[in-house]
């Protein structure tokens, strides 16, 4: 249970209630929580597999769904932002007509501190925060992938 002690420890650090799910016969773990980033509501979740020694960080914009004439579009930008990524990526759930940031980290044989944790965390929220309201734009406001891109240059 080394990564999900990390974890444990990091909950308690950022003085947060939530506790991992252990599966032990998995050797799995995770624990989820919400947070605001802007306006925005975002759900998180960190996912631990403690037999691979990898650690996930998904965080989920739940608060619309991509309109469905709005899908083709949403994927250019997100296909656009996730190659400039260097942490993570951008992805876009079809199905559940939503986004998410997901981000992993292959701990194999390697020191997991809870700055890693928090460094991944950041590292979606800025995501996040940087995005959505392009990714709102091009579902609510009828621009293209092309045009909200452009606004970075």
């Amino acid at each position: 249970m080394r990564l999900t002690d990390t974890l444990i420890t990091w909950l308690k650090k950022e003085e947060w209630d939530e506790v991992p799910e252990f599966d032990e016969e998995q050797q799995t773990s995770s624990v989820s929580f919400s947070t605001s980033v802007g306006d925005f509501s975002i759900k998180c979740w960190f996912d631990i597999s403690e037999k691979a020694e990898v650690f996930k960080v998904f965080m989920y914009f739940l608060d619309t769904k991509v309109p469905e004439k709005r899908l083709d579009e949403v994927q250019k930008f997100v296909t656009a932002v996730s190659v400039g990524m260097m942490l993570g990526n951008l992805q876009l759930l079809t199905e559940q007509r939503t986004i998410r940031f997901y981000h992993a980290i292959d701990v194999e044989d390697a020191a997991f501190e809870p700055a890693h944790i928090t460094n991944m965390l950041k590292a979606g929220l800025r995501t996040m925060d940087e995005t959505l309201p392009k990714y709102m734009a091009i579902c609510f406001g009828g621009k293209t992938a092309e045009e909200v891109l452009a606004t970075e240059e």
